[in-house]
């Protein structure tokens, strides 16, 4: 339910932290020596000192951290890029620092006005997709996550709506020119029935008391008629820990796409006279969604609203959560305890809590800033889809919260906005360059790992094997997974998995020559394909310029681009050195049967798969 009755602030509520607490209304200060009336109070988790000024504590760590270790690691005012946040997170979320990174920026995200997106964790069971969104919510206050372990649209409403009555369909005796654009039932109701108290314990009453009972019955009558149901979730951490409901999902499709702030849409509900009756519900955004589910495959309706994240299935990551489970329950008070006390735990929700209590919601840009970021995204990609409109959204929504992260640091532009700056960008790029290609496919980029590292080597070694050899069958797939990652592949996962590979164009299907009966499938490239990630750590790896452990955790940067004459420069020298010499089409990673189109790049080379799909021409790979 809606705690607050002014709905025009429920978006940034009081704050009751661990260590600030700020609300509207002047309060005491709990230092026994202070006693002062303020509507701040922040108390330093190293000293336990008290501040009533954002100044105030600024000036304590700047003199504090000279000479204290404790104050260093947990000051709110230093910069912390991808890789420092996956390193603070790293003390219960072991390994996926793309999964747990992205997770924990939109969930920061959720105090601004419309930078919120949603995210599809998506592998298959038991790889950590509802803990980590669970994980990460702990370090956010309690009243702005809800988890749903999946409901219907009426359930839905039901658990977190509260009845109102907009502003024009308020009784006109009872408006008020100060009336919000909507105010709850109880407000309006509650005065008349004590009015209507009062009268029905009167010994006499007369007609003038009777017309006004009748009057305020019909009143109370006609607000109800006229009231509406409010699902406010605009601040809230939404995480659907299970599937959820389809009907539900459809239901709030332009919610998730940002289409309009305040969604209207009917429900059918069982009435008093156990007959059906249809109530209005608006839903009010916007809010940080998570869908945590086993299931690999959306409709492009849903995936496209979304990032498709995967959490890390490796032997490493599973490891090292094992040994993090012996800790935890070998002695679980124990174990709580030193979480408590730890010192990455309390710094990361000690900049949470003064983040939200400075209540930053806006953000921009320079120009120069946004030519860049517009022009290297262009850069990323082969071609043009319909979806880079809204990934390229959520790119800005994830540099904003970058930059939101880091707000102590950032140029104030107004109260409650800050200028983003190029390190966010940059940092944000080289996180988004590990997602992107799986992304574009519409694919989990667990199923899209599974494409790189296990069908395409085990296709390579068979051809080289065997010429005649056309594809592999499903029992070679399974043990080929096997071989990878040292555990079965169920035949449901291995036919979900395939599926979605047939589906964007990645495998084809054919029958094996001596058994017609069965089904092998042809990777329609003929090379490993590496997505970018693995891409980049293994150029800088061969460069010598990471270690053993920082190829595992390091999330690479994308510098953006630079100046136009620069550009112009490396094109000229790209024409040059092309005249010089054609490449053979051995050189190309990816090349067509039908034609004599060659390319380096997946996304563009399965845009030209499907141009010869759309003329009808099914075999070409």
């Amino acid at each position: 339910m809606v705690e607050s009755k002014k709905l025009e602030d429920l978006l940034y509520p009081s704050l009751k932290g661990r260590f600030v607490k700020s609300s509207p209304e002047p309060v005491t200060c709990p230092d026994p020596d202070c006693k002062i009336k303020t509507n701040l109070v922040i108390q330093c988790p190293v000293c336990r000192e008290y501040f009533h000024e954002f100044d105030e504590i600024r000036s304590h760590f700047e003199v504090a951290e000279r000479d204290d270790e404790d104050h260093q690691r947990i000051s709110p005012f230093k910069e912390i890029g991808t890789n420092e946040l996956a390193d603070e997170l790293e003390i219960t979320i072991k390994r996926d620092i793309v999964s747990k990174t992205i997770t924990f920026l939109n969930m920061l995200n959720a105090q601004t006005l419309d930078d919120q997106f949603n995210i599809i964790f998506s592998a298959e069971s038991s790889s950590g997709k509802s803990y980590n969104a669970l994980e990460c919510a702990q370090y956010f206050p309690e009243r702005e996550v809800l988890n749903l372990a999946g409901a219907s649209p009426t359930a839905f409403v039901h658990e977190n709506g509260v009845s109102v009555i907009e502003k024009d369909d308020i009784p006109y005796d009872l408006r008020t020119p100060d009336d919000p654009d909507m105010m709850p039932v109880d407000e309006l109701i509650d005065p008349l029935d004590v009015e209507l108290d009062e009268i029905d314990q009167k010994e006499d009453q007369d007609q003038t008391d009777i017309d006004r009972q009748r009057e305020i019955r019909k009143l109370k009558a006609e607000i109800f008629k006229k009231s509406k149901i409010l699902v406010n979730m605009e601040g809230k951490i939404i995480i659907f820990i299970d599937q959820p409901n389809s009907e539900l999902l459809k239901r709030v499709r332009p919610f998730l796409s940002h289409d309009a702030k305040c969604l209207q849409f009917n429900i059918t509900d069982k009435s008093k006279n156990s007959g059906n009756r249809t109530k209005h519900v608006i839903l009010r955004g916007f809010a940080s969604i998570f869908f945590c589910s086993a299931n690999s495959h959306y409709d492009d309706q849903e995936a496209t609203r979304t990032f498709l994240v995967s959490p890390e299935t490796n032997p490493d990551k599973l490891w090292a959560s094992i040994q993090l489970l012996t800790e935890k329950y070998k002695n679980k008070e124990l174990y709580y305890k030193h979480l408590d006390e730890s010192i990455s735990r309390k710094a990361l929700v000690f900049r949470v809590e003064l983040i939200r209590a400075r209540g930053i919601h806006r953000f921009e840009v320079s120009n120069e800033l946004a030519e860049k970021i517009q022009t290297t995204f262009k850069d990323m990609l082969s071609g043009l889809n319909p979806r880079h409109t809204r990934d390229y959204a959520r790119l800005w929504s994830l540099i904003y919260a970058h930059a939101l992260l880091n707000c102590f640091n950032r140029q104030q532009t107004g109260t409650y906005s800050i200028q983003a700056n190029e390190k966010d960008a940059n940092e944000i790029f080289g996180l988004y360059q590990r997602i992107k290609d799986a992304n574009e496919l519409g694919l989990s980029p667990n199923d899209f790992d599974i494409f790189n590292n296990v069908i395409i080597p085990a296709y390579n070694q068979k051809v080289e094997t065997d010429k005649e050899s056309k594809g592999l069958t499903n029992s070679e797939i399974t043990n080929a997974y096997y071989q990878y990652y040292h555990r079965s592949m169920t035949n449901t996962r291995r036919y979900a998995l395939v599926k979605n590979l047939l589906s964007v164009g990645l495998l084809e299907e054919g029958k094996a020559k001596d058994d017609g009966r069965k089904s092998i499938y042809i990777p329609t490239i003929s090379n490993v394909v590496q997505s970018s990630s693995q891409k980049i750590i293994v150029q800088e790896e061969e460069e010598g310029s990471l270690d053993d452990t920082q190829v595992q955790e390091i999330a690479p940067k994308i510098p953006l681009e630079t100046s136009s004459k620069e550009k112009e420069s490396l094109k000229e020298d790209k024409t040059t050195e092309s005249k010089k010499e054609d490449p053979p089409a051995q050189q190309f990673k990816f090349s067509c049967n039908k034609d004599d189109f060659r390319t380096n790049d997946l996304s563009e080379f399965v845009s030209h798969l499907k141009t010869h799909a759309e003329k009808g021409d099914l075999n070409a790979r």
